[in-house]
């Protein structure tokens, strides 16, 4: 959440507002702003895409989501226009957040995807599913796509680290103070985290199923 707070604060000095401009713009409290650019409140959905707006500048930018670097044979493009993306195994907690291959894998992007929404093709990349706790809509071996943002809206697969472990995907949702992640797997119960115990790093926005 680093990158978020401090091109927050960047962006609305850059372009010469004041915090109560801002917070008139986006029709919030003074408070709930501070909270914002300190880091100790998630900016959601709505705020993020109006800033964006606002500032002329891509939702990635702003939320940090260029926080996983992908490796240099990513952005290949081949003769049909699709671009090869890093497939990762695993994301484990850390800061600065890196994807790890184990095996060089990559798979094709179709880059009109990022076109249409605005996006950098950076701002994606593939996940190996590792788990059946997302079962039937998510299961192990299956790859998802992730469009990398540090929030979703509520009911949406994300991935997400909490408690500082690796990532994994699951259905989130937010409150003011508290991040609950749900599994489609019945046999796994919803877990409550602080706020603070939490860092979303992407939306899975489709999967490719793994029949092995």
């Amino acid at each position: 959440m680093v990158a978020l707070t401090s091109r927050l604060k960047e962006l609305r000095k850059k372009n010469n507002y004041e915090i109560k401009d801002i917070v008139a713009f986006l029709e919030c409290s003074v408070s709930h702003y501070r909270k914002l650019e300190s880091g100790t409140r998630r900016l959601n959905m709505d705020h993020l895409s109006k800033l964006a707006e606002l500032y002329n500048c891509s939702v990635g930018y702003i939320s940090g989501d260029d926080i996983i670097k992908p490796p240099s044979k990513a952005n290949v493009i081949d003769k049909n226009g699709a671009t090869l993306l890093p497939v990762y195994e695993s994301i484990p907690a850390g800061i600065p957040v890196q994807g790890v291959q184990e095996n060089d894998e990559f798979m094709l992007f179709d880059s009109r995807i990022a076109k249409n929404e605005g996006r950098e093709i950076d701002d994606y990349f593939f996940l190996k599913v590792k788990d059946n706790s997302m079962e039937p809509n998510l299961c192990a071996g299956d790859i998802a796509l992730i469009k990398k943002q540090t929030a979703v809206e509520d009911g949406k697969i994300a991935v997400v680290i909490c408690r500082r472990e690796e990532a994994v995907c699951k259905r989130v949702i937010t409150t003011a103070n508290k991040i609950i992640v749900i599994s489609d797997n019945a046999v796994f119960s919803p877990i409550a985290f602080e706020f603070l115990e939490c860092h979303i790093i992407g939306k899975v926005i489709s999967h490719t199923r793994n029949d092995k």
